[in-house]
C-alpha cells in the first residue's frame, strides 16, 4: 500500500466551507481503507475523499487496509494557494538579511509544497527549480543554468546563485494570510517559472507537458483542493488584447479539474522598469496595465492591485521590500475576494471638470473621485503620475499646472479651457521609468491606468 497523493506528511489540506478538510487522496494497493481520524469516501478504485477535521494542526492520521497501515505525521488543515507566473512570482529580488534571519525559525503553519515535492515551512527559496521533478520545470532550469553560465556567472557555486536571488511575495502573502484568518494554516503551491510567455501556462489540447499541466499536476499532489491564485506575470507581453482570455483559460482549466464554481484571483498589475525601450512599448506597456485594471471590474473573483510605488533590484525586478510589501497587498485583496470583509481596490468612481474659480476662460479643475480607499488620498511630497495627451500623442504634464489631494479626490489645475478636454486622454503612470506617489490612508497606491479617455466621463457629467 502506497500514498500517490493528496496527503504526506507536513502537508496543508484545504478546508471547506464548514472549516472541514474535504480533499481528495489516491492510495495504490488498497481496497478497502479506513482512517484513526476524519471519514474516508471511496470515489474511485484508488481515489477517496478524506474529509471532517477541523482546520489547525498538526494532525496525525493511519490509514489501513485491514493488512497494512501508513501513518502520516504533522499535516495541517487550512488553505492551500497556487503561486503562478513569471520571474516576480518565481523570485528574483536578492536574499536580505531580514529573509535569512526568518529562514532560520519560519512559521510552521505557513508552508510549502517545494519543487522536490515535499511540504515544509515556506522560505524565500520555495520555488528553486535546481531540486524540481517536474519535467517542465527541470527543462527551465537547464535552460536558466546554461544562459547565467553564459554571462560567466557559475550558478552552483556555495551559496548557490539561485539562492541568492529568488525571494518573491509568496512568504509575505501567507503569512499576513495567517494573520488575517486569526491563525489557519496555510499552504503554497509555488509554479512560476521565470520568463514563461502566457502560451506556456494555457491548455496544450493533446498530452504534451507545460507549466500549465505541471501546475494541475501538483494541485493533484497536494489533495486536488485550493483556495485560490496569486499571480504575476505579462511583462513585455506581446499580445496583451487577449490576455483577459487567455487567464479565463487558465482558471476555468484549475475550475473544472479542482470541482471550483469559481477561482479566486490575485494579481500584480504590471510596475515600471528602468529598461531602455522604445516609445512603441512604452505605450504597449501602459495599455496593458489598464487591461489589467480593468479586468477585475470583468469579474467578481478577480483583483488587480497596483505596484506602482514599489522599488526594483534590477531593470525588471522588484527588490525584497517590495516583494514583501505585494505579499501582504495581495492577501489584503484576497482575503476581500474571499470573504468580503476588508476593501476592494482602488478605482474611479467618476471625473469630473469645473472652470477655474478666478480664470475660467482658460483653466479648468479636474476632479479625479475614488472609491475604495480606506483612508483619504495622500502622497508623500508634491501629487505625482498624471499626465495627458490627445489623440496619439505621448503624454506629458504640459498642461498640467498643479495637483492636490481631498480626501478621496484628486484636483489637478489644468492649463486649457473646459469644453476642450473632452479631447484629452487621462494616464496616471505612463511608460517605464515613471513615478507615481499617491496612496489611500492605509499605503495601498492607486492603480496605473491609461488611456482614459475623459470625453467617457466628461458627458456623463454633462447629461447628469
Amino acid at each position: 500500500m502506497k500514498i500517490i497523493s493528496g496527503i504526506f506528511e507536513g502537508s496543508v489540506l484545504q478546508r471547506g466551507q464548514d472549516n472541514l478538510c474535504e480533499v481528495e487522496i489516491e492510495v495504490q494497493g488498497a481496497k478497502n481503507l479506513t482512517c484513526s481520524i476524519g471519514e474516508l469516501e471511496q470515489k474511485s478504485d484508488s481515489v477517496w475523499i478524506f474529509r471532517g477535521i477541523p482546520s489547525g494542526g498538526p494532525y496525525s492520521v493511519t490509514f489501513s487496509d485491514g493488512l497494512e497501515e501508513i501513518t502520516v505525521h504533522d499535516f495541517y488543515i487550512g488553505d492551500v494557494w497556487v503561486l503562478g507566473g513569471q520571474s516576480n512570482m518565481d523570485g528574483s529580488a536578492r536574499v536580505t538579511a531580514e529573509d535569512l534571519e526568518y529562514a532560520k525559525n519560519p512559521q510552521t503553519e505557513v508552508r510549502a509544497f517545494y519543487m522536490d515535492e515535499s511540504w515544509r515551512p515556506a522560505c524565500y527559496d520555495m520555488h528553486n527549480k535546481l531540486i524540481a521533478k517536474e519535467q517542465p520545470y527541470i527543462d527551465s532550469c537547464v535552460r536558466w543554468v546554461e544562459g547565467i553560465e553564459r554571462s560567466g556567472i557559475r550558478v552552483y557555486d556555495a551559496p548557490p546563485y539561485r539562492l541568492r536571488r529568488c525571494v518573491g511575495p509568496g512568504v509575505a502573502f501567507a503569512r499576513e494570510m495567517f494573520r488575517l484568518t486569526g491563525g489557519v494554516p496555510q499552504g503554497l503551491i509555488p509554479c512560476a517559472v521565470g520568463g514563461a510567455p502566457i502560451e506556456m501556462w494555457l491548455p496544450t489540447g493533446d498530452s504534451s507537458e507545460n507549466y500549465y499541466t505541471a501546475a494541475l499536476h501538483r494541485i493533484k499532489l497536494c489533495g486536488n483542493r485550493i483556495r485560490g491564485m496569486f499571480w504575476a506575470q505579462g511583462e513585455g507581453n506581446p499580445n496583451w488584447e487577449i490576455y483577459p482570455e487567455q487567464i479565463e483559460t487558465i482558471r476555468s482549466g484549475i475550475c473544472k479539474q479542482t470541482g471550483m464554481e469559481c477561482l479566486p484571483f490575485v494579481q500584480l498589475q504590471s510596475f515600471r522598469c528602468t529598461m531602455d525601450r522604445t516609445e512603441e512599448a512604452a505605450f504597449g506597456w501602459s495599455r496593458f496595465r489598464e487591461m489589467q485594471r480593468r479586468m477585475q471590474e470583468q469579474c467578481l473573483c478577480l483583483a488587480t492591485i497596483a505596484t506602482n510605488d514599489c522599488s526594483l533590484d534590477d531593470g525588471i525586478h522588484l527588490d525584497s521590500a517590495s516583494q514583501q510589501k505585494m505579499g501582504v497587498r495581495g492577501a489584503n485583496a484576497m482575503y476581500h475576494l474571499v470573504t468580503g470583509c476588508g476593501f476592494a481596490q482602488p478605482t474611479i468612481e467618476s471625473i469630473s471638470a469645473m472652470p477655474e474659480q478666478f480664470v475660467p476662460d482658460s483653466f479648468t479643475v479636474l476632479k479625479i473621485r475614488y472609491k475604495n480607499l480606506d483612508g483619504a488620498l495622500r502622497s508623500l511630497g508634491v501629487p505625482n503620475g498624471f499626465t495627458m495627451s490627445r489623440a496619439e500623442e505621448k503624454p506629458s504634464n504640459y498642461h498640467l499646472c498643479q495637483m492636490s489631494l481631498h480626501q478621496n479626490e484628486v484636483h489637478i489645475l489644468v492649463e486649457e479651457k473646459p469644453e476642450n478636454l473632452k479631447d484629452y486622454q487621462l494616464w496616471y503612470g505612463f511608460g517605464h521609468d515613471f513615478y507615481c506617489n499617491i496612496t489611500d490612508g492605509a499605503g495601498r497606491a492607486i492603480p496605473a491606468m491609461g488611456p482614459i479617455l475623459l470625453r467617457d466621463y466628461l458627458e456623463k457629467q454633462c447629461n447628469k
